[in-house]
């Protein structure tokens, strides 16, 4: 006989009930709203990918560059040093990739940067779906970013500022993952990929405490005890400083004559200030500390108000802001989107307000233009936040006429990105390729000196230790009002500068393929 009390078999059970699927707009702290992502987002994703890998690909510079870029190239694949700070761990990273067979060495520097500037744009567009954005909609944003010079050139040249970007923003989407998902190798992979940028760019530091303030704010909101926080300080800050241990020792080993590509000793070579490096451990420590610290850029750093206030307006110029109403308009969409991101996760919010702040510091207190600068984690902020500020016009996962609006951007960004990207630039404009080749430097005679500035130096060093067996040929690298001082200095050498110069009184200057031989009239 059954128990009334017990349900009938027969009947069907009555449904569990299920956790609603949590908006990620809407208490975007709940672990629930980090979800996988829908086939239509990721198709989304993929498509804004797709095009940036298109339109760049083919600009890339297919060898050495001039200048910086030729810089990073000529020391990645020497395992040498770069200019301050050195940039050991990029160094490093590009070294690995120039060992692909078959492939240009300098080539796949410029592509490992590339693909660097692909990811930190991919974690763009996640970051602003994990905050509520449609994917339709955060894919057209990063397309319309890639449309800022300071995007684009990072993109078709190889630098230090696209893989900075990615360490930084790597940092930034995982600790607030980890405040999503309460994983602790989270937490651990997004402190030593900020201990990786900062290693690379010590301007990092700026935003340093905003990163704290973040970690600090997940573990209050985990209820975690002060002492079950501090547990995890230690290995958070060994792991912080693993990349900058690793920095100084490789500055350490490969700091030597005998080194390739050694900027150092370029630099006491040029101008006779540091020690040499086998002169002793009291030698080696100097070296460093110069190399680590940046010290030859110290004369740059520090700025009055009036300094202040022009690389404020130097920015406002820099991000197109010409007119108050236009900037009026941009500041308050900006802002309206922190609002909103503190809503929807007050990590990201800390964090991204803290990459605008930081970097922001750091351009109103060095007092040197181009590049240097380091307005990509602005950009990538301010991106993110006009991203969060229109999800109220078209919500995640919107339904309807606003999905088709959504679908319809993308397309319209894509083709715009396709169609203008030519116009933009044909090529990389660092490409250093068509001069050496019209150089050929095996042509040049026996124990020849060039005199040269730093856009052509990296270009001709690259071509001596990889390309060439020109030992004997001297270059070096100065500024042209000390070309002549080498010029009398050695006059046994055949004698060229890489530029015609007018100050050169009482020598010819004649063409010698796109360099000038030097001598001495009669």
């Amino acid at each position: 006989m059954n128990d009334p009390n017990q349900p009938d078999p027969t009947q069907a059970s009555p449904p569990v009930p299920q956790s609603a699927p949590t908006h990620q707009g809407a208490n975007a702290d709940d672990p629930r709203s980090w979800p996988r992502l829908i086939r239509s987002e990721r198709f989304a994703i993929g498509l804004g990918v797709a095009v940036i890998v298109l339109v760049t690909l083919p600009r890339l510079p297919p060898g050495i560059c001039y200048g910086d870029s030729g810089d990073l190239q000529l020391a990645a694949r020497t395992l040498g040093i770069m200019h301050p700070p050195g940039y050991t761990g990029l160094v490093s990273i590009g070294f690995l990739t120039t060992l692909m067979p078959g492939v240009n060495p300098a080539y796949m520097i410029s592509l490992a940067c590339l693909v660097s500037g692909v990811v930190a744009l991919w974690l763009c567009m996640m970051l602003q779906v994990r905050l509520g954005v449609n994917a339709w909609i955060a894919s057209a944003i990063v397309l319309a970013l890639t449309a800022t010079y300071r995007v684009w050139s990072n993109l078709i040249a190889p630098e230090v500022y696209a893989p900075s970007l990615m360490f930084l923003v790597s940092a930034v989407y995982l600790l607030v993952k980890y405040g999503r998902l309460k994983r602790r190798r989270d937490l651990y992979l997004a402190t030593l990929l900020f201990g990786m940028a900062m290693a690379n760019r010590p301007t990092v530091v700026w935003t340093l405490p905003f990163f704290v303030a973040a970690w600090w704010m997940i573990s209050i909101r985990l209820g975690s005890s002060l002492r079950a926080s501090l547990r995890t300080l230690p290995v958070c800050v060994l792991l912080v400083s693993l990349p900058g241990l690793y920095a100084l020792g490789y500055l350490w080993v490969r700091d030597s004559p005998d080194t390739p590509f050694n900027y150092i000793e370029l630099k006491r070579l040029e101008f006779e200030e540091l020690p040499d490096a086998r002169d002793g451990t009291e030698a080696k420590l100097q070296r460093l500390w110069w190399q680590a610290t940046a010290r030859e850029f110290k004369v740059y750093m520090g700025n009055s108000w009036d300094g202040v206030r022009n690389r404020l307006l130097w920015m406002q110029r820099e991000y197109f802001l010409y007119r108050p109403v236009l900037m009026g308009i941009v500041l308050l969409f900006c802002l309206f989107g922190v609002v909103l991101a503190f809503r929807r996760c007050q990590v990201s919010g800390v964090l991204l307000v803290g990459l605008v702040i930081g970097n922001t510091v750091f351009i109103c207190t060095y007092i040197i233009y181009g590049h240097a600068a380091d307005l990509l984690p602005i950009l990538f902020s301010a991106s993110v936040l006009a991203g969060v500020a229109t999800s109220v016009i078209i919500p995640y996962r919107s339904i309807g006429s606003r999905r088709t609006v959504a679908v319809a951007a993308l397309i319209v960004a894509a083709v715009v990105t396709i169609c203008d990207a030519p116009h933009r630039a044909l090529r990389s404009p660092v490409d250093g390729t068509g001069f050496l080749a019209a150089l050929d430097m095996q042509t040049l005679p026996k124990d020849s000196m060039i005199c040269s500035v730093w856009q052509y130096s990296t270009v001709l060093w690259y071509a001596q230790f990889t390309e060439t067996d020109r030992d004997d040929i001297l270059i070096v690298n100065t500024k042209p009002a000390d070309w002549r001082k080498w010029i009398e200095k050695n006059p046994q050498r055949p004698a060229f500068v890489a530029t015609k110069l007018a100050s050169l009184r009482g020598y010819d200057q004649t063409p010698y393929r796109n360099i000038f031989c030097v001598k001495r009239r009669p």
